[in-house]
């Protein structure tokens, strides 16, 4: 349960992270034409991380529970 939990934990902490990440994406455009492509393209890989990490964190989740359920 208790890894179950943490897992909830950071699930539930992923839907502020995608707004701080989109806050950074959207200032993106206010920069130069010259360097949007490349901080766009590293705020993409921050959007690929919170993703792979929060399925890895619903997974911890769900199969803790099913497990301790």
């Amino acid at each position: 349960m208790i890894f179950g939990t943490i897992g909830a934990l950071l699930v539930g902490g992923a839907t502020p992270m995608f707004i701080y990440f989109w806050g950074e994406f959207t200032d993106v455009f206010q920069l130069s034409t010259e360097t949007i492509v490349d901080l766009a393209f590293e705020v993409l890989k921050k959007f690929i991380y919170l993703g792979i990490g929060t399925w890895f964190a619903g997974w911890l989740m769900i199969s803790c529970w099913l497990i301790s359920g």
